[in-house]
């Protein structure tokens, strides 16, 4: 069985007023985050997913005029 490529990370730097907001949305639980790490990880994928799919609606748009 082939082993797994380990994930490599770097450091992000965020101003302290936001992570005191993440910190209260980890504190709360009710989203199910555990960890800045996991909260910044998953806000990271949406607003790229997000993006992706605005970048391609225009992309149609423009094809189709």
């Amino acid at each position: 069985m082939p082993l797994k490529k380990k994930a490599q990370y770097a450091t992000v730097h965020l101003p302290i007023e936001l992570l005191k907001i993440v910190d209260c949305i980890i504190e709360d639980g009710k989203y199910g985050y555990s960890s800045r790490a996991e909260f910044v990880k998953d806000a990271t994928r949406r607003y790229l997913e997000w993006t992706a799919i605005i970048l391609l609606k225009n992309q149609t748009l423009i094809l189709k005029n």
